[in-house]
């Protein structure tokens, strides 16, 4: 996997492409002189026979990689926007640091309580979160279980995964249908941080519609990301530097002695309010922060 030229103080680098993805999420790349490659497609071992190979990438002796990510970001974001539409149903759930949205969504599919279930049925609730929130079809759904190897899941039971995920979250529908009428009356749609996209061509397609509904928690995600990524870049003295940004993460490399202070410059760059909802307080997504002395075994500080 990682066949490819490092530069000759054996670093490997990137580059970043800040109109790369349609809803403005940076995409990665090798470098302009040809080393390196897409860093955001490391693989982190959650897919049949790939390994996890981040522990290839380590810190110089005397630094850590310090790695913030945005938890349940598009999750919140979305449950966020259904209020809009009069869904409550996940508004207060968040606040308890336990709450696992992806089990959450598998105990109706299953039969379940939330504590009794598997690995593959949350797996399974997974899909119904990434793919269901954003009117996926079953095959949409079949396609994505088969990708990421979550076993027994044909048509006839994505439909069910579907069904129950409409039953959990009444205001989805809603949403739906909303995004679908302003993007064939305007063409346009406009997140809380003021990124705007255009729709041209027909509005009558199914995939420009599912492409419209993940516009706005999605893009508004990646701008936190963004923001988060080029505050530390302006606030960082050397010799710490962001050095990666790979979907909700962000990855720090500074000397073991200045770990503190840049958790604590995470912290505070992290506090973006997303005004999602003019009838609710803004949205803080939280942030979970580790430490380590490789990209892989970052440990929870």
């Amino acid at each position: 996997f990682l066949d490819v030229a490092v530069d000759d103080n054996n670093r490997m680098h990137t580059s970043y492409n800040a109109s790369g993805t349609k809803n403005y999420r940076i995409s990665s790349s090798k470098d302009l002189w040809g080393s390196g490659m897409n860093l955001q497609n490391i693989p982190v071992g959650k897919r049949p026979g790939v390994e996890n190979i981040r522990h290839l990438f380590i810190a110089p002796d005397g630094s850590s990689l310090v790695k913030c990510d945005l938890r349940q970001a598009e999750a919140m974001a979305v449950s966020r926007i259904l209020c809009r539409h009069g869904d409550y149903t996940l508004h207060n759930r968040y606040a308890d640091d336990k709450f696992d949205i992806h089990k959450w969504a598998a105990a109706p599919i299953f039969n379940i309580q939330e504590e009794n279930c598997t690995k593959l049925q949350r797996a399974v609730g997974k899909l119904s979160n990434h793919a269901g929130n954003y009117c996926a079809g079953p095959n949409v759904i079949v396609s994505a279980a088969l990708k990421y190897d979550v076993k027994g899941v044909d048509y006839q039971f994505a439909k069910t995964i579907i069904d129950t995920k409409k039953q959990m979250m009444p205001g989805l529908v809603k949403w739906w249908r909303a995004v679908e009428k302003r993007v064939r009356t305007t063409r346009t749609l406009t997140t809380c941080l003021g990124r705007r996209r255009y729709f041209f061509g027909r509005t009558d397609d199914n995939t420009v519609i599912r492409d419209a509904v993940a516009f706005e928690p999605q893009s508004t995600i990646g701008d936190v990301c963004n923001i988060i990524f080029a505050r530390l870049y302006q606030l960082l003295k050397l010799p710490s530097i962001p050095i990666l940004q790979v979907h909700d993460e962000c990855v720090i490399e500074c000397p073991d002695d200045c770990v503190d202070d840049v958790i604590k410059l995470m912290r505070d760059v992290a506090m973006i309010p997303l005004f999602l909802n003019r009838d609710l307080d803004p949205l803080i997504i939280p942030l979970d922060i580790s430490v380590g002395k490789n990209w892989k075994d970052c440990e929870d500080v």
